[in-house]
């Protein structure tokens, strides 16, 4: 008697919770079960029905909806609903992002083998290196756009500008005399990105950036008390990076990024002895013509802060006469 009783109260349980909970139906067939709906102007957020009140909002787009059916055994018909209309009605507003930021950088630099022989052999000692500071900075500014109704897909533009200290590349030995190298560089980069929101708040975006860039190179070289002041512009050269946006709030976004540099400069330093101003030294004039070439390639990794603001830009609607 009581084993039945029991059955019974779970069975009432069971079919109350079943009434209790509203049911979107989807144009592909497959069902939601959900609570708290909220019908927005192109998108339907609710919770689903077993979930805790502190977990997630969920979405789902109008144009892909069937119908909802409340537990009160309304329905909504949403199948003659179109998310964009070709002859005048709704059309979807365009979000475009700005954001001007700032970068701490730390690259780690290919070995440079050139010019680490050159130096060696200017200072008749193979055991000589280079040191390197890592850090660089760089100011930025981007503008992207959110693509369909859903935002979170994001395509736009990035302009870098990065510069690193006076001693990126450093070395120091006194053979007869003073000899010193001290190089820094300055690159630009231009870059366009692919961002996809990866959470539901969709405020923390994958970024995926292919560019280009160039930059140039200066410093000075010391070689017995004489000074050389370096001057050289690097190729222009494929920019790679992925990383992550995480819009803090509405103002403030900071980001992540890995990526890769492949820039080379070629030495070119101002001479008096030569006819055009300039001239640039060769690795083993007893061997060969080469010249001697700075390599600025490496990996790195960044972290920023950004400002950012938002436009939303509304079309008219078209009609046809």
């Amino acid at each position: 008697m009581i084993k039945t009783l029991l059955i019974s109260c779970l069975l009432l349980i069971f079919s109350n919770n079943s009434r209790a909970q509203d049911t979107i139906i989807m144009k592909n067939g497959s069902k939601i079960l959900a609570k708290e709906i909220q019908i927005g102007d192109s998108e339907i957020k609710y919770k689903k029905f077993q979930q805790s009140t502190s977990n997630g909002i969920y979405d789902v787009l109008k144009s892909d909806v069937l119908s909802i059916k409340y537990q009160n055994g309304n329905i909504i018909d949403f199948s003659n609903y179109q998310q964009t209309k070709v002859l005048g009605g709704e059309i979807p507003k365009l979000n475009w992002r700005f954001s001007f930021g700032f970068m701490e950088n730390y690259t780690k630099l290919n070995e440079p083998k050139i010019l680490e022989t050159w130096w060696r052999n200017k200072n008749n000692n193979d055991s000589l290196t280079f040191s390197y500071n890592p850090k660089s900075f760089t100011l930025y500014f981007a503008m992207a756009s959110a693509l369909g109704h859903s935002q979170r897909n994001w395509l736009g533009d990035e302009f870098f500008l990065s510069f690193t200290p006076k001693d990126a590349i450093h070395a120091s030995n006194n053979y007869l005399g003073s000899n010193e190298v001290d190089l820094k560089f300055f690159n630009f980069s231009i870059i366009m990105f692919y961002g996809h929101s990866i959470n539901y708040k969709k405020n923390l975006i994958a970024i995926f950036e292919p560019g280009i860039e160039s930059g140039s190179m200066s410093g000075n070289i010391k070689l017995s008390d004489i000074d050389y002041k370096e001057t050289a512009m690097t190729n222009i050269s494929l920019h790679l990076a992925v990383g992550l946006d995480w819009q803090i709030s509405k103002h403030l976004n900071a980001n992540l990024r890995l990526g890769r540099r492949f820039l080379k400069a070629q030495e070119i330093h101002k001479s008096s002895t030569s006819s055009t101003g300039f001239s640039s030294f060769y690795v083993d004039k007893s061997k060969n013509d080469d010249l001697v070439e700075v390599d600025w390639s490496g990996n790195y990794i960044s972290l920023g802060l950004a400002f950012s603001f938002f436009i939303k830009q509304n079309f008219d609607n078209v009609n046809d006469d």
